[in-house]
């Protein structure tokens, strides 16, 4: 099969692989360090139209035409070209050599007057506010890599935006009963994990960002005199229950007897208990 380091003549198409030659063995590295960095992959791209349009990198040699190819857009703006419909182990890199058959990606890529950022991963965490702990809760966004499995799920404010990840959110609680903050955001985190099931990696601290809050002078007041649970009205005001009525009492020859109600007749009346009464005289003697 013909090589492809030539000048073809009558046509001003010179053949230039740009990239240089690699080595026998070092294809399948290139090849799994490209899948490992896609950016985005256009799957059954097209076929080799004929062949003398497409060479093997690792070779330098035509590819036969027909042969259906796949393309790979990388982190750092390179676009690869491999065999296949779809990736597969035994795809081979392959280039276009002929300017006709370069895709508008690589036409702009290569404009050396331009220059390209990087898309970076940049990850900003944002906790809660004290509008946050009024209300209760609050929102936190997370991000998962939509093309690399096993990149861990990151967290991630509300202004994150990025066509490489996922994003999504969760509601948690700040406030209540300790018991209750962490059965009301273990809930949620187990919800969220029926869909993305590293985020109890990320989430395994169900009582994060709560604040035990501080007793105030009153209430340790309240507490010190064992008042601390009165009931309120709906206004807020302290209700003290009344009194259980019982029959009221008077004292009389330091005994305690029931006080008796007053009456119009049949009142009883004469000396104390225990003590006799005598005649007009004066007692008599034996």
């Amino acid at each position: 099969m013909a090589q492809a380091n030539y000048q073809e003549t009558g046509t001003n198409s010179f053949i230039n692989t740009d990239r240089p030659k690699i080595k026998r063995g070092d294809a399948e590295l290139e090849t799994d360090l490209i899948h490992e960095n896609t950016m985005r992959a256009i799957p059954n791209a097209g076929r080799v139209p004929d062949n003398s349009s497409f060479i093997y990198t690792d070779n330098n040699q035509f590819v036969k035409k027909g042969t259906p190819y796949h393309v790979h857009y990388t982190n750092d703006f390179e676009e690869f070209y491999m065999t296949g419909g779809t990736h597969q182990v035994t795809s081979r890199l392959i280039k276009p050599i002929l300017p006709e058959y370069e895709s508008d990606f690589s036409v702009y890529t290569n404009n050396y007057s331009k220059t390209y950022t990087p898309m970076a991963d940049e990850f900003y965490k944002e906790g809660p506010d004290q509008d946050d702990y009024a209300k209760g809760s609050f929102t936190r966004y997370f991000a998962e890599k939509r093309n690399d499995p096993s990149e861990p799920i990151r967290e991630v404010d509300d202004e994150f935006d990025s066509p490489l990840y996922e994003k999504f959110t969760i509601e948690w609680r700040l406030t209540g009963r300790p018991s209750f903050v962490f059965r009301t955001n273990r809930v949620e985190v187990a919800k969220l994990s029926n869909k993305f099931p590293k985020i109890k990696n990320v989430l395994n601290n169900y009582i994060e960002y709560y604040i035990i809050p501080e007793a105030s002078e009153l209430s340790k007041q309240r507490k010190a005199l064992g008042i601390t649970n009165i009931p309120r009205d709906k206004n807020g005001n302290i209700v003290v229950p009344a009194p259980v009525q019982s029959i009221p009492i008077k004292e009389s020859n330091n005994e305690v007897v029931p006080k008796k109600n007053k009456s119009t007749g049949g009142a009883m009346t004469g000396p104390p208990a225990g003590v006799m009464s005598g005649g007009a005289g004066g007692g008599g003697s034996y």
